[in-house]
């Protein structure tokens, strides 16, 4: 029978944190869009039990780091990737943990001189253990906040507190117990136990939550992109029966005209291809470039200011297709217009916006301008919307800005007394 230290003890649950931080680091790499939830879990189960049977049969560094690294890129096989970026991201994560072990390592031996006599050698090995853990456990989490707000997602200054003050405190009570020369065996299992299980729960429900608010502006976004699409829709389907209606009696038009023109009536032939001019073009169609999700965002928010007696000026240059997603264009197009038609709406009289978009040699311009009151609200040097529903009219311009950044933009914004200007600037990446 194995006879197993409080060492070998504190390192198998350690491990179940370790298998934890390894998720999370994959997290950080890998999509798991399409990741079949259950084989991940019994994965790292596995990863689990066998790098403890490992640790408990050789317990050789050597042989461990070679299976930490063999089990990564087994782990690796949850996710969709290239054999390629595997590699990088497993040569990374390996790179950062044997990082953090070998900085605690020289710490804890600087440190020795100061705390060696408190301590005892097996609990000194212990503090080593947890605050490699720990240490790693911090990393991670800072490196999927930064990640997250790459992303568009707000990271609190609450969080950013927890992400430091939950790890480093659970290191402070574990050395405070194991610093007491009586500590008892059982008290230190449990207290890690539950120390750890705090840590992996805690930022395992905040994930939780941040995912589902995730999934609340994507189907946001989702229902105006649908709103946008269909009144598109509804303008295509009106252009096309407009269309058929011509060609249908595109033969009497003709016989007109011919008879006008043999007349050398002039005037009333003009007016009389201005008169089919006109009912070839639905007048609610407004932006027609061919790029669907530009035209139908443009089309439902011009229609939307021009019922609320808004002069809308439209110029437009950009292509049929741009390397930009439907959610992004969404986010700019949608936010910057609802902004403009809520503030100019405020206004009795001049109530006008402008909207120019202009794609020129890889890179898109986009200026939004709208007369408006004067009056703005700061709020730590950024713009804010006055309206009373604050969490669900617009998505923010934070957001705006995540968006440009991600395509590495630039946005300005500025004002003069009566008029608002957003100008955008983004490449086609």
């Amino acid at each position: 029978m194995l006879e197993l230290s409080l060492y070998d003890y504190i390192y198998i649950i350690s491990n179940i944190f370790s298998t934890f931080i390894i998720f999370k680091f994959m997290c950080i790499f890998f999509d798991r869009t399409d990741v079949n939830k259950k084989i991940e879990f019994i994965s790292y189960i596995g990863y689990f039990i066998l790098i403890s049977i490992i640790y408990l049969k050789f317990n050789e560094p050597i042989i461990t780091m070679i299976s930490n690294i063999l089990m990564f890129f087994a782990l690796s096989f949850n996710y969709r990737a290239t054999i390629k970026i595997r590699s990088i991201a497993i040569i990374l994560i390996y790179t950062i943990l044997m990082g953090v072990e070998s900085i605690v390592f020289l710490l804890m031996r600087l440190l020795s001189s100061k705390f060696g006599n408190s301590i005892s050698t097996e609990g000194f090995l212990i503090i080593s253990l947890i605050s490699t853990k720990i240490i790693s456990y911090v990393v991670v989490l800072i490196a999927g906040a930064l990640r997250n707000i790459k992303t568009g997602f707000n990271i609190s200054n609450l969080n950013w507190f927890a992400v430091f003050f939950i790890p480093l405190g659970t290191l402070f009570i574990i050395y405070t117990i194991i610093s007491d020369s009586i500590y008892s065996e059982e008290n230190v299992l449990i207290s890690v136990i539950i120390l750890f299980s705090i840590n992996i729960l805690v930022f395992y429900l905040y994930d939780e939550l941040a995912n589902e608010y995730r999934e609340k502006i994507e189907s946001e976004l989702l229902r105006r992109q649908n709103n946008y699409y269909l009144k598109q829709f509804e303008v295509m389907e009106k252009s096309q029966e407009n269309i058929k209606m011509l060609l249908h009696d595109i033969g009497n038009h003709i016989v007109v005209l011919q008879a006008l023109i043999e007349n050398n009536d002039k005037e009333k032939a003009l007016d009389y291809i201005k008169k089919l001019t006109d009912s070839f073009e639905y007048k609610y169609e407004y932006a027609k470039t061919g790029n669907i999700d530009v035209d139908s965002i443009l089309n439902y928010k011009i229609q939307e200011a021009k019922d609320r007696g808004i002069d809308v000026d439209l110029k437009l240059k950009i292509p049929e297709y741009m390397n930009i997603s439907s959610f992004d264009i969404s986010i700019i197009l949608g936010n910057l217009l609802d902004n403009a038609i809520e503030a100019t709406s405020m206004l009795e009289s001049n109530r006008k916006i402008d909207i120019d978009l202009d794609f020129d040699r890889n890179v898109l311009f986009i200026s939004i301008s709208n007369t408006f009151d004067g009056k703005v609200i700061y709020e730590n040097n950024k713009f804010q919307t006055r309206h009373k529903d604050k969490e669900n009219r617009g998505i923010g311009l934070d957001n705006v800005q995540k968006v440009v950044n991600k395509y590495m933009g630039e946005m300005e914004i500025y004002h003069t007394e009566n008029t608002f200007y957003v100008d955008i600037m983004m490449y086609n990446i």
